[in-house]
C-alpha cells in the first residue's frame, strides 16, 4: 500500500461566478422531497482529477480564465444554481434565482498526483474541497448553492472539486450541469 505525505493546499483566490446574461430575479419552489433534503443540509462533492494540462503558471491561469467563463456560460442554462436558499411562505424553502452567483477557489499545492499511483489513496481529499460540507440551515439561507474549487499541482496535474447544496437538485441534474460546463470548456478552447 502506498503512503505519501499530504500536503497543504492554499486558496490564492476566491470569487463568484454568475451566468453570462443574469436574467430578472424569479422564484423557484422547491418540491417536498428537496424541502425533506434540507433538513439535513450539507453540500455533495464530486472530485475530478487531471494527471497533466498546467505545464506553468501562464496555462494554470488560462486554465482557470476557462473554466470561470465555461461555467458562467453553463450557469446561464441553470440559472437555479447560481440563486440563494430563502425561506418563503410558512417557512417552506425555495430558491431565489437571481444570478448572484457559484462560488469559484483556486488553490495550489507543492503536492504531486504522481506521488499516488490510486488516486482514491490521495490523503488530501479534504482539503480539495471547497470549505462547505455540513452546516446549519440558517447558514445555508443565502450562501452559495455551488462552490468549485481547482488545485493546481507541481507535476501539471490538477484537480476540480464540485460542491452542490444536495436540495438544488438530484444527480441527474448535477450531471447534466457538469456535462454543459464540460462542452463550454471545450467550445472555448477552440474559439
Amino acid at each position: 500500500m502506498q503512503v505519501a505525505e499530504a500536503k497543504a493546499v492554499a486558496v490564492q483566490d476566491a470569487v463568484l461566478i454568475a451566468p453570462t446574461h443574469v436574467q430578472e430575479s424569479y422564484v423557484h419552489s422547491l418540491s417536498n422531497l428537496d424541502q425533506l433534503n434540507a433538513f439535513i443540509p450539507f453540500y455533495f462533492p464530486i472530485l475530478y482529477f487531471f494527471r497533466s494540462g498546467v505545464e506553468s503558471p501562464s496555462s494554470a491561469t488560462k486554465l482557470v480564465t476557462s473554466l470561470k467563463q465555461a461555467l458562467a456560460d453553463a450557469l446561464e442554462l441553470y440559472p437555479v444554481l447560481a440563486g440563494r436558499l430563502r425561506k418563503g411562505k410558512g417557512g417552506r424553502l425555495e430558491i431565489e434565482v437571481n444570478g448572484a452567483g457559484v462560488e469559484f477557489s483556486v488553490a495550489t499545492t507543492e503536492a504531486r498526483l504522481d506521488s499516488w499511483k490510486d488516486l482514491r489513496l490521495c490523503p488530501m481529499g479534504s482539503q480539495l474541497v471547497p470549505n462547505k460540507s455540513f452546516i446549519s440551515e440558517e447558514m445555508l439561507i443565502g450562501a452559495p448553492l455551488a462552490c468549485v474549487q481547482v488545485t493546481t499541482f507541481q507535476c501539471g496535474g490538477f484537480a476540480i472539486c464540485i460542491s452542490f447544496f444536495r436540495g438544488v437538485g438530484d444527480m441527474q441534474a448535477i450531471s447534466e450541469i457538469v456535462e454543459a460546463w464540460a462542452i463550454n470548456i471545450i467550445e472555448n478552447t477552440h474559439k
